[in-house]
């Protein structure tokens, strides 16, 4: 018979994530992919520059390529004086040389000739056949890139444990590079617990049944990561039951979510789950973060098993602030903790307990002028929090709260969206 347990002594997020990081191993397992199918994934040896990029003198600008000295001192009233000796179109070599006094036509991209190291723009100039008069003088460097400007042979573009982002896959093309070696994909099991959750699809619900919020929206934030997600669908409040599907994701996966089951009472079996089926077990069960106090985690071999609150705001702060981190480090990223993204002004004073990490949903407003954190105020169990919500503004650790007006700390849901 499993029987109410209190909870252990609370953790502070930092040191319930520490204290898993400390028994997890980062994958080792790496595959090679196209540069498209990088996107979002870690990359498992560092990426360097085979060539100087654009590896040529380029103007940026359509004008005339000189030598700066030779421009020096040239105004509306004294004007420098050159001769045109030829001109270069776009992506065709240049052969040119030019020397003291002279010039060749360049328009924007365009190679530049050999002894030119500036452009002057078309606009600051006036030509009649091959004389060219300059009317404002330029120093060396101006208007133009040098071929190793934008990347040099030998620099890294992404280091280890970096994740591709899209502007990384043109970096990566424009140094020709069309595979990428990345870590194999994560694979996170996600199970769903207690009597009263059915499937999505169900409709009409009957009274005191709740649709299945916490694994779709748990899938959606791992696959955000690139994670593989096994939906190890809805398990009712029986213990045998729960070991045995508990015991198949851990055997098939390299993470096991499980929402529902963490809270104290007799109906609550993750606890007893997770020490049933192997060592270390339990590493900690209750943490100092408000949504989320309940939450454990164990590891059983070297699979982590996190039981989040059933709640729905309470189970995804809790996926934000302390399983995120987790995922990260396990896929083999560098930066696993999630990034404060901006300071805000809060709209309205907020009481917070003083023993615990509070993550308050907000959304941002235009007030004034001035940009705004507006709380989203509802229970955990509401999801409209989450669709109204924006970011987590953080009430730190023996805060009793915050007044408005005063800066808060935001953490974006998505960090690549606000909007």
């Amino acid at each position: 018979m499993v029987t109410s347990r209190e909870f252990y002594d609370l953790l502070t997020v930092a040191d319930a994530g520490e204290s898993l990081f400390k028994l997890l191993s980062r994958l080792t397992e790496t595959e090679e992919v196209s540069l498209l199918d990088a996107l979002g994934r870690i990359v498992a040896a560092e990426i360097t520059a085979k060539e100087d990029i654009p590896g040529f003198a380029r103007s940026t600008v359509d004008g005339y390529a000189i030598r700066a000295k030779d421009s020096f001192g040239a105004s509306q009233s004294i004007p420098g004086l050159f001769t045109v000796i030829g001109s270069v179109a776009m992506g065709e070599v240049n052969t040119l040389t030019i020397g003291p006094g002279e010039a060749v036509e360049v328009p924007t991209g365009a190679m530049l000739p050999a002894g030119a190291d500036s452009v002057v723009m078309v606009e600051h100039v006036e030509r009649t056949g091959e004389l060219l008069e300059v009317y404002e003088g330029v120093s060396p460097g101006e208007n133009m890139v040098a071929p190793d400007e934008d990347l040099r042979r030998g620099e890294v573009i992404l280091p280890l444990g970096s994740r591709v982002r899209a502007q990384d896959i043109g970096a990566l093309a424009a140094c020709g590079i069309t595979t990428v070696k990345v870590y194999r994909r994560l694979k996170v099991g996600l199970l769903s617990t207690g009597d009263e959750i059915v499937p999505i699809e169900t409709d009409p619900l009957k009274p005191g049944q709740i649709r299945d919020v916490n694994s779709w929206a748990l899938a959606a934030n791992l696959r955000h990561l690139g994670c593989e997600v096994v939906l190890g669908g809805i398990m009712p409040d029986n213990f045998d039951r729960l070991v045995t599907a508990v015991r198949e994701l851990v055997e098939a996966t390299d993470v096991v979510l499980l929402s529902g089951g963490s809270s104290v009472g007799v109906r609550d079996h993750t606890i007893d789950v997770i020490e049933q089926l192997g060592s270390p077990g339990v590493i900690f069960h209750g943490v100092t973060l408000k949504p989320g106090k309940p939450t454990l985690a164990g590891v059983v071999g070297r699979v982590p098993v996190i039981g989040l609150p059933g709640h729905p705001a309470s189970a995804l702060v809790v996926y934000k602030v302390l399983v995120e981190p987790i995922i990260r480090y396990l896929q083999g990223e560098t930066q696993i903790h999630p990034r404060r993204i901006l300071r805000l002004p809060i709209t309205r004073s907020l009481a917070s307990p003083a023993g615990r990490e509070e993550y308050v949903r907000v959304r941002i407003i235009e007030q004034d002028g001035a940009f705004w954190a507006d709380p989203v105020l509802g229970k955990s169990g509401l999801v409209s929090t989450l669709l109204r919500g924006q970011a987590l503004a953080c009430i730190p650790l023996g805060s009793e709260g915050v007044k408005a007006g005063e800066l808060v700390e935001l953490l974006a849901w998505d960090e690549g969206e606000i909007r």
